[in-house]
Order: C-alpha cells, then sequence, then structure tokens
C-alpha cells in the first residue's frame, strides 16, 4: 500500500515547485557543467619600486589573451591596460626655424627645432610623427635620410637598418607622405633623395609628439618555417607559413640587385591551398638598387595573428630572402613594490577596476627594464569556462533528465488532480 499523500497545504508539492524541478532537469539535459583543468596562472616577476610596468605577453600566454586577468596574491583583481595604438594621446608641437631648400648635392631638405610644450620633456612620448606637404607628379619614390642634433652638437645621422621613404606611386596606390621617427632631440634635418622618378617639391611640415608601439623596435625577427613559391614565372608567388600562431606586424624582404621600389601584395592563407585568402594592408615599399639609393627591406603591416601568408610580389621584383617580424602583446599596471601578482589564464576574465590615474609619460615605462612572467601553476582563483557535455554522453545524460522531468510531469498531473 502507497502511503497517501497529506492534506496539509505545505506538504504538498505545488506546481510551481514541479515547474522549477523541470526547468533544473531541462539544464541538466543540455549538459552544462565547469572546466577547471584548463585554469592556471603565472607569477609576474616583482619590482623593487613603485610604479607602472610594462608586462609582454610569451606567444603561450597571448593564446589565452581574450580571456586573460591579473590579480594580487589574494585574488582581488589589478587594474591594466593593453599595449596598442592611441594608448597614449598625440600631441601636435609646434615648428620653429624652419628652412625648406636644397644640400650641396642638389636633395631637397628641410630643417626645423622642435617647441618643447610646458612641463614636457624630450621623449615623454616615444616618436615624432612627421607629416610631410609635397607636390609633385606620380610616379616617384624617395629615401628620406634623417639627421638629429643631440644637445647642441654637430648633426648626426639616424642609424636603421631599412631606411625611411615617401612615394607616391599613382591609383589606386595610397601616397605615403608621413615618418615616424625616435623623438631623442629638438633640432631636425630632412633631406630627400629620388629613388624612383622626380622628387617632389617640399612646402612644409607638421610635427606630433606619438607612442606607437607598432613602431618601435619587434619583440622576435623569425625565419619561417616554410617558404615556397607557388608555380613558375612571374609574378612570384610565395606561400609563407610559421610553426605557431604570431602577432605579425611586419615582413624584412631581401630582393636580389636590381629590383625597382615595389609594393607586394599579402594575404592571410586559410589552412589549405584552397581556403579564400584575406588581404592585408601593407604599409612602405621595398627595393635592391646599386649606389647611394642602397636598399629598403621593410613593409609594415596591420597586425595579423596568423600562421600563413600568400606573398606576390610585382613582376621584375624577386625574392632573396625573407624574415617574419612579430611583437608580442603587453600589458601595462600599476605595480607595487615587492608586491606578488599573478597573471590569470584559462578561464573567464574577472571586471577590470578603472587605472587609478591617467598614464605617465610613455618614457616613464618604456625607459624600464619589463617584467617578465614565470611558469605556470594550477590556478584556485580563476573563473572556469562553462562548457557543454559533448558526443554519447550528452546524449545519455538528455535522455535520461528529459524522461525524469516527464515523470515528474505525470506526479504533478496526478497531485493536481488529488487537489480538485
Amino acid at each position: 500500500m502507497f502511503p497517501q499523500p497529506s492534506s496539509h497545504p505545505s506538504c504538498r508539492p505545488g506546481p510551481s515547485r514541479v515547474v522549477f524541478a523541470i526547468a533544473l532537469l531541462g539544464c541538466l539535459a543540455c549538459g552544462w557543467g565547469v572546466d577547471r583543468a584548463r585554469l592556471h596562472r603565472r607569477p609576474v616577476q616583482a619590482r623593487a619600486e613603485d610604479g607602472w610596468v610594462r608586462l609582454p605577453l610569451d606567444a603561450e600566454a597571448q593564446r589565452h589573451a581574450g580571456g586573460l586577468w591579473l590579480g594580487d596574491k589574494e585574488g582581488r583583481p589589478v587594474p591594466f591596460l593593453l599595449e596598442g595604438k592611441g594608448l597614449w594621446e598625440p600631441r601636435q608641437l609646434d615648428v620653429e626655424k624652419l628652412l625648406l631648400g636644397g644640400t650641396s648635392e642638389g636633395r631637397l631638405s628641410a630643417e626645423f627645432s622642435l617647441r618643447i610644450p610646458e612641463a614636457w620633456k624630450i621623449r615623454d612620448r616615444e616618436q615624432l610623427r612627421i607629416e610631410l606637404d609635397l607636390d609633385g607628379r606620380a610616379p616617384w619614390a624617395c629615401r628620406v635620410d634623417v639627421q638629429r642634433r643631440l644637445e647642441g652638437g654637430p648633426f648626426l645621422g639616424l642609424p636603421r637598418e631599412s631606411p625611411l621613404e615617401s612615394h607616391d606611386l599613382g591609383p589606386p596606390e595610397t601616397p605615403r607622405r608621413t615618418l615616424v621617427v625616435p623623438w631623442d632631440a629638438q633640432d631636425y634635418r630632412l633631406s630627400l633623395v629620388p629613388i624612383l622618378g622626380k622628387a617632389p617639391n617640399l612646402r612644409s611640415l607638421r610635427v606630433w609628439a606619438v607612442t606607437d608601439p607598432l613602431e618601435l623596435e619587434p619583440d622576435a625577427m623569425q625565419q619561417p618555417s616554410e617558404l615556397q613559391r607557388e608555380g613558375v614565372g612571374e609574378p612570384e608567388r610565395w606561400r609563407i607559413r610559421l610553426g605557431a600562431p604570431e602577432r605579425v606586424v611586419g615582413l624584412d624582404l631581401t630582393l636580389r640587385p636590381g629590383s625597382q621600389p615595389v609594393k607586394p601584395l599579402l594575404s592571410r592563407a586559410g589552412d589549405t591551398p584552397e581556403a579564400a585568402l584575406r588581404p592585408v594592408r601593407v604599409d612602405g615599399l621595398v627595393w635592391n638598387l646599386p649606389g647611394p639609393a642602397g636598399k629598403s627591406s621593410h613593409l609594415g603591416l596591420d597586425p595579423q595573428v596568423a600562421d600563413r601568408f600568400l606573398l606576390v610580389l610585382p613582376a621584375g621584383a624577386r625574392l632573396e630572402g625573407l624574415k617574419v617580424l612579430v611583437r608580442r602583446d603587453a600589458l601595462i599596471f600599476p605595480a607595487q613594490a615587492r608586491q606578488t601578482y599573478l597573471l590569470h589564464l584559462g578561464g573567464a576574465a574577472r571586471p577590470v577596476p578603472p587605472p587609478p590615474g591617467p598614464l605617465p609619460p610613455s618614457r616613464m615605462i618604456y625607459g624600464r627594464d619589463p617584467a617578465h612572467l614565470g611558469a605556470a601553476e594550477p590556478d584556485p582563483q580563476g573563473l572556469p569556462l562553462a562548457r557543454t557535455l559533448g558526443g554519447q554522453g550528452r546524449t545519455w545524460l538528455r535522455w535520461g533528465a528529459w524522461s525524469a522531468a516527464a515523470a515528474l510531469a505525470l506526479v504533478a498531473w496526478w497531485l493536481l488532480g488529488r487537489r480538485q
């Protein structure tokens, strides 16, 4: 004999409770759960003094950039900023003593001094962005030699592995009339050396103090794990493959001698040769000419996290060598001396509190040694990502949960019938 249900109202499972139980089992049918196995954290090198710190992410940490967060040893989140364009607002600088003319070798030149804003110092931003007002008939390309006067001495050249250049190749190409140089002086001199066509007239210029991390030195210069030419003849097409996805910010090409200034085409490639290509914006020209023109090899890119590319050289250009320029993402955060900080990876990110006030000048951050990450360890403070069961386990759980929900529905129907 089954026990009779109690007649007291509080002892009867009301319809709302039954509906809640059915909904709960329905959620279980979807296979909700959490996975803590992927959670890990990495200690950040302690600092000897207070101040803002730059923390570069290595390739392993960068793969979790979407969900990382920074915390202290108690697990409280610490404010941080992700390094990128526009982190430091540019400031236009007034130009004084602007002299436009030509050198003894017949090159167009400009010499000028910068008026430093009140309370500013040289390198409060890392670079100068110089916008040239040029008037010429396309196509033309010029190498731009830059000299600067350090602490009242003579003008000294700006050492670079690849020269600066300005060009206008005509439609559909976008002219390049902007240079980015390190800001380490107050007096500068520019000279335009034609390498294609006739040099344009230099009418004026404007200068901004900026910090663009993409214009700083790359963190790594890698040889491709695979560099394979497709087909024969011209134009040359090259498949580039890296050992793992990286944040690529440029290419360093070596062309065979006799190459005129050219702008290659670059695309991100998929996992298979048949996959759709996605064009990548390329900034700059490359060439390899005898005599004073020399060669230029650097191409800047919009940052691309990828491991496969397709490079197409214009007709007449022949590739001799290639390196890939990689720059890591980095966090910038206010650190206290001798405090322990931990970078949490592999799960969901905690809300980031606002930074304590504005950033200091970039020279106060880039002039210091960066922090470094330690070895990975299990993370008891991490936030796991919700996950779903898959395959046969999820199927059996779904059928079992809905069977139990159906049984509860029958019990509810029976109880409701007895209440009437």
